[in-house]
Formats: structure tokens, sequence, C-alpha cells
């Protein structure tokens, strides 16, 4: 069985990893809807924030251009 290579979200705005759940709607956590993921460095939201292999972060804030 191969190993998995452990994969991080990352800001795909700023290229941090320090990313969390948003949860600033309650609706959305009742009606079960999709929760929005939150960059604690530059604010942006979204519903989908990439998920890189993590020895491949350097290689995307690269072509971010961060």
């Amino acid at each position: 069985m191969p190993k998995k290579e452990k994969l991080t979200k990352i800001c795909p705005k700023c290229g941090s990893t320090n990313v969390s759940t948003e949860f600033s709607n309650p609706a959305n956590v009742a009606y079960g809807n999709a929760l929005n993921y939150f960059c604690n460095k530059c604010d942006y939201i979204a519903k989908v924030f990439p998920e890189i292999k993590i020895k491949d972060i350097s290689k995307f804030r690269k072509n971010l251009g961060v």
C-alpha cells in the first residue's frame, strides 16, 4: 500500500496555510450547507481552498508571486 502524503489547505490569494473554517453564518451550519474557509492572514473567504502536498507549499507560493 503506497504511503499517503500529507495535504494542507492553502489560501489561493496569499499562499498562507493558516486557514480555518468560517462559522459566522449559523444558518449554514444548521441547514448543512457547505461551509466557507477563511484565511487568517489576508481575510480571504471562499467555499473552496485548494489542498496541496506539504512539500509543494513553496512551489505554490512561487507561482503566486508571494
